[in-house]
């Protein structure tokens, strides 16, 4: 039987997922802004994020404080702060991207138009991941194996990502062995950071999932 102090730390776990997936989903929102040339709008979606990342940031304080004074056994304190400290990279690799790509735009760095269509495909893998993560949260307790049906389902886009990442690489790659420019220095950085979200997601996925092998 669940108690129901873990029933509330779920509640705030749930609260923070929501708030990590809406981090990402103005990540998005963010990039098609720049390959439209819509700067204010992209500046709208920075700001908005840095907001959420801060609400995401708090709810996460709070659930650790819960954790430090409860009387939960070591283990399950354990996989409840894993689970929280993941979930909270993903927000702040969000947060990583957008700053790159804001200080890309202003210092006059466009980045060509036939790489965003394969950027685009991979935040749309990594949005997806993250709102996966929230369905298996908001399962943990209802309906367990359809919690870890959304586990798997994050390890599956982040494989996407993964290949996508690399088809991106080796073209940036190619290109950049003929002529170094601006975009060779500071594209990898940031998608490598946009990966990391679906790492992070991934990893989130594998603690629920050594959570309930173990119990």
């Amino acid at each position: 039987m669940i108690s129901k102090f873990i029933e509330q730390v779920f509640e705030k776990v749930k609260s923070h997922s929501q708030l990590v997936l809406k981090g990402v989903e103005l990540l998005n929102e963010l990039l098609v802004d720049l390959r439209k040339n819509d700067v204010r709008s992209a500046e709208t979606s920075f700001n908005e994020l840095l907001m959420v990342e801060k609400q995401a940031d708090a709810i996460k304080r709070e659930i650790i404080g819960e954790l430090h004074s409860s009387f939960l056994h070591p283990d399950d304190r354990e996989d409840f702060l894993r689970l929280t400290i993941e979930l909270d990279k993903v927000v702040g690799f969000a947060k990583s991207a957008a700053k790159r790509l804001i200080i890309l735009h202003h210092v006059g760095i466009k980045i060509p138009a036939d790489y965003y269509q394969t950027m685009e495909e991979i935040m749309r893998n990594t949005v997806e991941a993250s709102s996966f993560i929230v369905h298996m949260v908001e399962n943990i307790i209802k309906d367990p194996s359809k919690a870890l049906e959304y586990s798997n389902m994050v390890e599956k886009r982040e494989e996407e990502v993964d290949e996508l990442r690399f088809k991106l690489l080796e073209k940036l790659c190619m290109e950049c062995s003929e002529r170094v420019n601006p975009i060779c220095i500071f594209l990898p950085g940031i998608i490598d950071d946009i990966e990391e979200i679906t790492d992070r997601a991934e990893d989130v996925g594998d603690i629920y999932k050594l959570f309930i092998i173990g119990k």
